[in-house]
């Protein structure tokens, strides 16, 4: 067959290939990106003598499930936790983690996103963008915790496990981060933090 003609036929077969792929990635994004199905599987209780579950609304009008440790009186300096995909508050590894960072001295609010486990939804990645921004929503108008660096007697800083890290990115854009705030990575969590007290070194 003359290579005139074996070439497109390559090429038509490559990119047939390639819009399968894109296809089935799409139509599957929820079970393979955001890996869904392992926080529907996942009921550990919320202990309540620690967590105090909250429900706030997004921009585009679902209600996301939360909770929060401390008090905007008695915590000055604030964690938004945004959990990786695959996980959420109903994990005992995420629960673990938010009382461990209790514990170094910060009030913590984390979520989680549409779609994650008893929230309605599709989780896509614009979506969960908009989840993130409406938990730092509720976290500064809500609970009154000051968004910027300004008030030197609270700030928040964003942690983020493997998939978060982009919406702490974002976040930091669009909010128009100060000079002093910061972004670091510490084994599977990514930081963004505004100034305050360093976060210590332990990992969580």
């Amino acid at each position: 067959m003359p290579v005139v003609v074996v070439l497109p036929l390559i090429a038509l077969l490559l990119l047939l290939a390639w819009l399968a792929l894109f296809l089935f990635l799409r139509t599957n994004e929820s079970r393979i990106v955001f890996m869904t199905d392992r926080t529907h599987s996942s009921s550990v209780p919320v202990d309540g003598t620690a967590f105090h579950r909250v429900q706030f609304p997004t921009s585009d009008g679902l209600s996301l499930e939360g909770i929060q440790l401390g008090t905007t009186a008695a915590w000055p300096y604030w964690i938004l936790f945004c959990s990786a995909s695959g996980m959420t508050i109903h994990m005992t590894e995420v629960q673990e983690q938010l009382r461990a960072l209790r514990s170094f001295g910060y009030g913590v609010l984390s979520f989680d996103y549409r779609g994650f486990g008893g929230n309605a939804g599709e989780p896509t990645e614009e979506g969960v963008y908009t989840d993130a921004e409406s938990a730092y929503t509720y976290l500064t108008q809500n609970l009154r915790v000051p968004p910027d660096a300004r008030d030197s007697r609270r700030t928040i800083a964003r942690i983020c496990g493997g998939g978060g890290t982009g919406h702490a990115s974002e976040c930091c854009r669009t909010r128009a981060v100060q000079p002093d705030r910061f972004c670091a990575a510490h084994g599977r969590v990514f930081v963004s933090v505004v100034s305050g007290p360093p976060l210590r070194t332990k990992s969580v």
